[in-house]
């Protein structure tokens, strides 16, 4: 289809689409799509942009209008949970320069979904329920820039949501479900939220050689998955106890490089290979995970060891005390890499460059990015100490990669976080999924 597409709106209608699944008795619909092969179809551009190629170009200007393009109203009344889909690329843009995606709700005010200097590939974003069942939703995609040359490109734009109705043909009830772990909700997403509490396994602490150990009772053979952890500058695995804990808690098997220098990922490799070999109960899939210094310790410690399926970085820095290439995260379909900012982390902000924003939108493997609001590199609710809301964020990304949790999985996936608290979690987004 290559023009922007309004779909009448009828009640009960179940889409045919399955790739986004928000419960089991509903599936994602498309609402409007837009693939610029025959113009810019139903945007109405302004300032410098044009299509070009099969794609929307908007580029910047010196003391003109900037480009940008606004859709016609799309009507997304009986669909909830607006997921915006769309590929972006992004040349030239300097500090304070942008590409960004907005939508507005009947006329109000643009709201910001997404606004980036470094982009190259696909996104998605759960709107803010504010779209949802409105007369008239407009997207906007612009650019802000100085030069014709600095240049946001989209393309392949895809709105989606759940429609209201049962499905056509009801299964029979299910099976109970299992009684759900404790939570106190702190979130609103059952999939982080059941890991804000210690898991039911006790830890044992202990130290080997160049490693330290938190680790759950012995299992069945080739029943556990692991995590390897890299301490920020300075620290040591003492500094993240709550982390640690936490994941080994929920019965996987955790060691972390004692190093307070953890960068380059060899130590972290080398504890991932001892454990293995140490534990009968080890199943050989290993998630990464650190924090400042060691977010991209973590990285390089999967580019160094072929045992990790996933990678959890934690406030990276990858410009100051570490370097880390995008190219080597690592994620699944069911357990996506995890970028975790801090919405008050001054030392090593995700925004900044080589930082979480830039691994996030140049990553090549399914990826989920989430901010946590308030929360500063160190000290109290940083992912230092007790770890905070880290704690149960970590979890999540190990339990959904190597832990096998559905719940897990489906909070990091498109639609997992429709019902988050945005004053608790924000900046929430993914790609390649």
């Amino acid at each position: 289809m290559t023009r922007l597409m309004i779909r009448p709106i009828l009640a009960g209608i179940v889409g045919v689409v399955g790739l986004f699944v928000a419960s089991p008795a509903y599936s994602q619909t498309t609402i409007a799509q837009e693939a610029f092969n025959a113009g810019l179809g139903g945007f109405t551009p302004a300032g410098s942009a044009a299509a070009s190629g099969g794609a929307a170009v908007l580029r910047g200007t010196f003391g003109g209008a900037d480009g940008s393009i606004t859709s016609a109203p799309i009507s997304t009344v009986g669909f909830s949970n607006i997921v915006l889909s769309y590929t972006r690329s992004t040349v030239g843009l300097d500090n304070g320069e942008s590409g960004i995606s907005e939508f507005s709700v009947n006329g109000g005010a643009f709201t910001v979904i997404e606004s980036v200097r470094f982009a190259n590939g696909q996104v998605s974003f759960m709107l803010a329920a504010s779209a949802a069942n409105q007369a008239q939703l407009r997207l906007r995609f612009r650019v802000n820039a100085s030069r014709n040359a600095e240049t946001f490109t989209v393309d392949n734009i895809l709105l989606r949501g759940v429609a209201a109705g049962p499905a056509p043909d009801p299964a029979p009830a299910p099976a109970p479900a299992p009684a759900p772990a404790p939570s106190n909700g702190r979130t609103g997403v059952r999939g982080i939220d059941k890991f804000d509490v210690a898991g039911p396994e006790a830890v044992t602490r202990v130290v080997v050689g160049a490693c330290t150990r938190f680790l759950p009772p012995q299992g069945a053979v080739d029943s556990r998955g692991g995590l390897g952890w890299a301490n920020g500058t300075g620290g040591t695995p003492n500094t993240y106890t709550g982390i640690l804990t936490r994941v080994a808690s929920f019965g996987t098997l955790v060691t972390a490089a004692n190093t307070t220098n953890s960068g380059t990922g060899t130590q972290v490799s080398t504890c991932i290979n001892e454990l293995d070999a140490a534990r009968t109960d080890s199943n050989g899939r290993f998630a990464t995970a650190g924090h400042s210094q060691g977010g991209s310790g973590c990285i390089n410690a999967a580019r160094l060891n072929n045992k990790v399926v996933v990678t959890c970085p934690v406030q990276l820095d990858g410009r100051v005390t570490a370097t880390s290439s995008p190219a080597d995260l690592r994620g699944t379909a069911t357990g996506p890499a995890l970028i975790m900012c801090g919405g008050a982390d001054n030392l090593a902000p995700c925004t900044a460059a080589n930082n979480g924003d830039t691994k996030f939108n140049q990553a090549t493997v399914p990826i989920t990015r989430i901010s946590v609001v308030g929360a500063p590199h160190t000290g109290t609710n940083s992912p230092t100490g007790n770890g905070g809301l880290y704690s149960a964020l970590v979890t999540t990304c190990v339990e959904a990669a190597v832990g096998g949790d559905a719940e897990a999985s489906a909070a990091l996936r498109p639609g997992g976080l429709a019902n988050a608290r945005t004053n608790v979690i924000d900046r929430l987004a993914m790609r390649n999924q």
